[in-house]
């Protein structure tokens, strides 16, 4: 129990260059998202979830990148992050859907069994047909 009261209402405080002290509250859910996140990334089977963890656990990192809200450096490195976070997202999704399109499936070990099967084994023929391979 004082575990749980350490680690529910503890004010975090943090201390930046200038040795200016900032209370902040949300600190602990920031973190809560960003580990949730990563616990889902490594036990997801799915594209699709694949994403939704990546993105879960990204939108903590982008709020803990402009922690300072006062200072110029991160809140613009915060937007950067945060437009370049949206352009991989979409990249990611382009790339999800065109797999989806090819081969009707989302599933980890479904893809994997698809690209065993449609691999060719080229052991068996001669040295003149290898050539055109």
């Amino acid at each position: 129990q004082i575990i749980y009261c350490k680690l529910i209402y503890s004010e975090t405080s943090i201390i930046n260059k200038m040795a200016d002290q900032y209370k902040i509250i949300e600190y602990p859910l920031i973190l809560l998202f960003i580990v949730t996140g990563a616990l889902f990334l490594m036990s997801t089977n799915d594209l699709v979830s694949i994403f939704l963890s990546i993105e879960l656990q990204s939108y903590g990192l982008y709020l803990l990148s402009t922690i300072y809200r006062n200072s110029e450096s991160a809140t613009s490195g915060g937007l950067m992050y945060f437009l370049l976070g949206g352009l991989s997202s979409c990249f990611i999704l382009l790339s999800t859907s065109l797999l989806y399109a090819n081969s009707g499936t989302t599933n980890l070990d479904s893809l994997y069994i698809i690209t065993n099967i449609s691999d060719i084994d080229f052991s068996g023929m001669t040295n003149s047909s290898n050539v055109l391979y």
